[in-house]
């Protein structure tokens, strides 16, 4: 059984409702349903501050995409911990439009070559 990532939450949904939940090992910050996956090791984060209001909100995160950087940090140490052959998550992934992390980031943040994950990448 292929040990699963998934960094997007409507993937997450979506391996579980396949009967996957089991394979599941680690899951993004915002992957919250099923409520059983909340028990899985969380492998992204934002860059920026959550608390304030939206427009505080939105005014960092345009901060950090006008620097050129991504949104989220994605825990390269826990992906490798988890040792994932198939990550799910996005060609590019987008918050609010705004680009996240690509999915170069994703494996070489896990310190994996290309043989040694499958990336399915979701286009939305």
């Amino acid at each position: 059984m292929p040990r699963l990532v998934s960094l997007i939450a409507s993937s997450t949904e979506i391996v579980c409702a396949l009967g996957l939940e089991d394979q599941l090992v680690g899951r993004s910050h915002e992957c919250d349903y099923p409520p059983a996956v909340k028990k899985l090791p969380v492998c992204t984060a934002p860059k920026f501050n959550l608390d304030g209001s939206s427009y505080e909100i939105d005014q960092r995160v345009k901060a950090l995409v006008q620097e050129g950087l991504s949104v989220y940090r994605v825990d390269a140490a826990k992906l490798h911990e988890l040792r994932p052959e198939i990550i799910i998550t996005r060609d590019k992934s987008f918050w609010r439009g705004r680009q996240a992390f690509t999915l170069v980031d994703v494996g070489t943040i896990a310190g994996k070559r290309s043989g040694d994950y499958f990336a399915f990448a979701l286009r939305f």
